[in-house]
């Protein structure tokens, strides 16, 4: 758990050949999101926690 109680979590999972992802609120949905998309989305998250607020 993360401080403050926030309990959100995306989770990655692996398969030989693809990347997926879901969300702990949602473990129904998945995606499978190309190399590019992952970085993308990686890097997008990446900047919104380390800029300042």
């Amino acid at each position: 758990m993360l401080p403050g109680g926030d309990t959100n979590c995306l989770e990655l999972a692996t398969s030989p050949t693809t990347l997926h992802l879901r969300e702990s609120d949602s473990p129904a949905t998945s995606l499978s999101p190309t190399p590019t998309a992952l970085t993308a989305l990686l890097a997008a998250v990446k900047a919104a926690t380390t800029s300042p607020r």
